[in-house]
């Protein structure tokens, strides 16, 4: 069953839906329009997908293979990026 996010839209928000919260519902559920904490109104967000790699990454892959200054071109200098929710 799958995790969907919602935030509220409303005026007024509870500790739950002042930021994103997680509900567990099947595909064919409608989607909550409601805080269940505190009734304010909520919508969907989208969220990033997760994605787990269980092989480990040859050399060639690895971000050990670049340069320092290669890495910096290509944007790979500080790591992974933050997730961000998207609206």
């Amino acid at each position: 069953m799958p995790l969907y996010e919602y935030k509220s839209t409303g005026p007024t928000k509870c500790m739950l839906c002042k930021v994103l919260f997680e509900v567990r519902q099947n595909i064919s559920d409608e989607p909550l329009d409601r805080c269940p904490r505190c009734g304010s109104n909520v919508k969907k967000v989208f969220s990033r997908n997760f994605i787990a790699v269980i092989d480990s990454l040859s050399q060639k892959d690895s971000f050990a293979s670049y340069t320092e200054e290669k890495a910096d071109n290509l944007g790979l200098s500080g790591g992974f990026a933050k997730d961000q929710v998207w609206e």
